[in-house]
């Protein structure tokens, strides 16, 4: 059945405000995940990653928006997003098993570990010293996911705020770890650098 332009925009939420997203995303959310996990096969990680394409949808609402008002158009937008971010969370997966494999063949049986504990300790220190520098809130719910093992509808339970909420907060902080962390290099140990 068709419905014209109008009608379909009067039965779908406004993604442009914030209740209009929150509605959108408590509609969609098992959908997306529902993807994520089908292929992913972890809760904790197809939440991430879906929670990673509400944010993005969130960021670009205003140039989708128009586009939204289309046949079907929201079934087809977050299922090739989810699709994109499991291919992009898989890509990501394979170059940290990759590095992980080389690190490995460089460390010899007999050699020590403190330069590689060292270098962890180095890395958990960066990675505490930048969670120390996000928002209050945003702290809160990500130390509350990352150390805690909360799943996000306990931290939404917890803190009085919506999955949506969660979600946003937990978005930024990878974001926040990502943009800062990206240069980090472990130390080579036949450069020495």
């Amino acid at each position: 059945m068709f419905l014209s332009k109008r009608k379909r925009q009067s039965q779908q939420p406004d993604i442009r405000t914030a209740e209009g997203f929150t509605t959108f995303y408590n509609t969609y959310f098992k959908f997306v995940f529902g993807i994520c996990d089908r292929y992913i096969h972890n809760d904790n990680i197809s939440q991430n990653v879906t929670c990673e394409i509400f944010a993005s949808l969130w960021e670009r609402r205003e140039e989708i928006f128009e586009q939204s008002l289309e046949e079907n158009f929201w079934e087809r937008y977050l299922t090739k997003a989810a699709k994109y971010k499991i291919y992009d969370h898989f890509r990501i997966q394979e170059r940290v098993q990759r590095y992980m494999s080389n690190a490995t063949k460089e460390l010899s049986p007999y050699e020590n570990t403190t330069e590689a504990d060292l270098n962890y300790h180095e890395l958990a220190e960066q990675v505490d010293k930048l969670v120390g520098k996000l928002p209050p809130r945003c702290k809160e719910v990500y130390q509350l996911s990352r150390v805690d093992g909360l799943s996000h509808r306990e931290i939404a339970q917890h803190m009085s705020i919506s999955m949506a909420g969660v979600n946003k907060h937990i978005s930024k902080a990878i974001q926040h770890l990502k943009e800062n962390l990206r240069d980090y290099q472990i130390p080579s140990r036949s450069t020495g650098i």
